[in-house]
């Protein structure tokens, strides 16, 4: 039997009942058009799922929570630094990582990134990116979201990584790599994968050494040059096998 799913915040839970903001309560019964007694999932976006049961479908929507449980925190962590793309691509790219239950997706602007950096419009972007986030949420069942981080430069990420971490793996997905593919690494003993992947126009030669001094692997895919909204995904999809995810 199928079970919408709802996002709550947990500011709005009054001891078993919640109560849903005004665009939740929309959905809730002008899309779907659920009505008392049906039984819906909230989730909070820090880890716990409510079961529960509308009380009221009309105006601000209230629910019924019979019970609670802690969520999946999914898995091994999985980091994608993703170099910033034109247009909607972003926006797609943040509900598909949500899906494939990447845990944090960092946007760096990157030498060969299209256009220009515009730091107001990137956070408009990012508010709407949360949304998608949310959405996706809903729809693949994840307790915990995507955490989106604030967009920055290549340089000031490889600052920003630490030193050394135990367990985990550093890739650069880079096309012009021309032995290295993940075939040749071991993933036995992966505790966390951060990914780099580059932008429509790649790495240039001076990025990857700066990578590879920060402990970064720059590897290829194997097969034809993917487009980067395409590599990202393929990238994630395999990492997240490496760290048995999937």
């Amino acid at each position: 039997m199928l079970t919408w799913r709802f996002f709550v915040d947990r500011a709005a839970i009054k001891d078993d009942e919640a109560l849903l903001d005004a665009a939740e309560s929309h959905h809730l019964s002008k899309v779907l058009r659920l009505a008392e007694d049906d039984r819906v999932i909230l989730f909070d976006g820090q880890g716990t799922v409510y079961e529960g049961v509308v009380l009221q479908a009309d105006g601000r929507a209230r629910v019924k929570i019979l019970c609670r449980r802690q969520g999946d925190a999914g898995g091994r962590p999985l980091v994608i630094a993703q170099a910033i793309l034109r247009g909607v691509k972003m926006d797609e790219l943040a509900r598909q990582y949500t899906e494939l239950g990447v845990n944090t997706l960092m946007p760096i602007w990157t030498s060969r990134c299209q256009g220009s950096f515009d730091a107001l419009k990137e956070s408009q972007r990012q508010a709407r990116q949360l949304r998608i986030i949310e959405t996706a949420c809903k729809q693949s069942g994840r307790a915990y979201p995507l955490r989106l981080e604030a967009p920055q430069s290549f340089a000031g990420f490889l600052a920003d990584c630490p030193e050394g971490q135990s367990g985990w793996r550093r890739l650069m997905f880079w096309e012009d790599e021309e032995t290295t593919t993940l075939r040749d690494l071991s993933f036995a003993d992966v505790e966390g994968i951060v990914a780099l992947i580059g932008p429509a126009g790649g790495w240039t030669p001076e990025e990857a050494a700066m990578a590879r001094v920060r402990g970064f692997c720059t590897v290829r895919l194997s097969g034809p040059i993917l487009r980067a909204e395409t590599a990202g995904l393929a990238a994630a999809a395999i990492c997240q096998f490496l760290l048995r995810n999937l």
